[in-house]
């Protein structure tokens, strides 16, 4: 339903750590970026690691009704 698929986005924020597997890939392919990569998706990761469940818990509050 509608409801379902507009807050799903917010849901999913706390899966950002899968994020660090693929940077460290890419970091690998692409060492000329690997500081600034690492950089940015650790500390995007660490962001959305801290309030992904916050919006986690409202998405699935509002999905609920």
């Amino acid at each position: 339903d509608r409801v379902t698929r507009d807050w799903m986005g917010l849901a999913l924020l706390p899966q950002a750590g899968v994020a660090m597997g693929m940077a460290l890939v890419a970091s690998n392919q692409f060492p000329e970026y690997k500081h600034t990569l690492l950089t940015i998706v650790i500390s995007s990761t660490v962001f959305f690691e801290v309030v992904g469940p916050v919006f986690t818990r409202a998405a699935i509050r509002h999905a609920e009704s």
